[in-house]
C-alpha cells in the first residue's frame, strides 16, 4: 500500500510537471507568434508609408499641363503634398529607430529636414516681400509652427546620430530607385535592405554632426521663444503652441545632456 501510494504521488507529480511544461510551451509559442505578428505589422506599416511617400511625391512634382482654371488647384495640391512628405519621412525614420536601424533613421530625418527648411525659407521670403522687411507678417501661428517643425527635425537628426554605434561609419541604404545625387528624393524605404550603401558621416565626424544639429536646434528654439513672447503680448491666439514649444524645449535640453554624456 505504501508503495502504491508512492507510485500514485509520483504519477501526479509527473502529470503536474507535464501540465506545467505544456503551459510553458504554449506561452512560448504565443510569444513567438506575437513577435512574428509584430514584425508583419511593422513591414506593413513600412509598405503603407512608402506608398504614401511615392503618391505624395508624384503630386508634388506633377508638371503636367493644366486647363484654364485648374492651374491654381494644381498649385494648392502641390503645396499640400509638399507639406505632407516630411511628415511621412519622419514616421519612416521613427520606424527605423524602433528597429534600431539608426543610420537609415538619420537618412530619413535628413530628407524630411530638407523639405521643412525649404518651407520655412519660402515663408520667410514671402513675408519679406509683403511687409517690406518690417517682420510683422511673421507673427502668425503658421510661422511659429513651421519653424517649430524645423527645430524638431534638428532634434530628431541629432538623436538618431547619437543612437548610432560609436566608432562606426554611419552607413544607410539607398533604395533601388534612388540616385546618387538625390535629385528628386524618389527613394523607397521598403527596398532599402537590398540596395547599395551610402556613407552619411564618418565615425570620427558623428559627434560633431550631432553637435551641429543640436546647436541649430537650440538657436531655433531661442527664436521661437522670442516670437512666441511677442505674439503672446499682442494677444494673438496661439492654440496648443505653448504646450508644443514646452515639449520641444524638453527635447532640446535632453539632446544637449546626451551629447555631454558622450563626450
Amino acid at each position: 500500500n505504501k508503495r502504491a501510494k508512492m507510485d500514485s504521488n509520483a504519477s501526479k507529480k509527473e502529470a503536474s510537471q507535464s501540465k506545467d511544461g505544456g503551459r510553458l510551451n504554449s506561452r512560448n509559442a504565443e510569444t513567438s507568434e506575437s513577435d512574428v505578428n509584430d514584425s508583419d505589422d511593422l513591414d506593413l506599416a513600412f509598405e503603407m508609408m512608402d506608398t504614401s511617400w511615392e503618391i505624395l511625391l508624384s503630386h508634388a512634382t506633377d508638371s503636367s499641363p493644366q486647363k484654364n482654371g485648374q492651374h491654381t488647384q494644381q498649385e494648392e495640391q502641390q503645396e499640400w503634398a509638399l507639406g505632407q512628405i516630411p511628415r511621412v519621412l519622419v514616421c519612416i525614420g521613427d520606424l527605423y529607430s524602433f528597429r534600431e536601424e539608426y543610420a537609415n533613421a538619420v537618412d530619413m530625418h535628413l530628407r524630411a529636414l530638407t523639405y521643412r527648411e525649404e518651407a520655412w525659407n519660402r515663408m520667410k521670403k514671402n513675408h519679406a516681400q509683403n511687409d517690406g522687411g518690417k517682420g510683422t507678417e511673421s507673427l502668425t501661428v503658421e510661422d511659429l509652427r513651421c519653424q517649430r517643425h524645423v527645430v524638431e527635425n534638428y532634434v530628431l537628426v541629432a538623436e538618431a546620430l547619437l543612437d548610432c554605434p560609436e566608432g562606426e561609419d554611419i552607413v544607410c541604404m539607398l533604395g533601388d530607385d534612388d540616385k546618387d545625387d538625390d535629385e528628386d528624393d524618389a527613394g523607397s524605404a521598403v527596398k532599402a535592405k537590398k540596395s547599395k550603401e551610402r556613407i552619411l558621416a564618418k565615425a570620427k565626424d558623428r559627434a560633431n554632426f550631432a553637435q551641429s544639429h543640436y546647436e541649430m536646434a537650440r538657436e531655433g528654439l531661442e527664436e521661437i521663444v522670442c516670437r512666441y513672447g511677442e505674439m503672446s503680448a499682442a494677444d494673438i491666439e496661439l492654440g496648443t503652441e505653448k504646450q508644443d514649444i514646452s515639449y520641444l524645449a524638453m527635447l532640446v535640453v535632453g539632446i544637449g545632456n546626451s551629447i555631454e554624456q558622450q563626450k
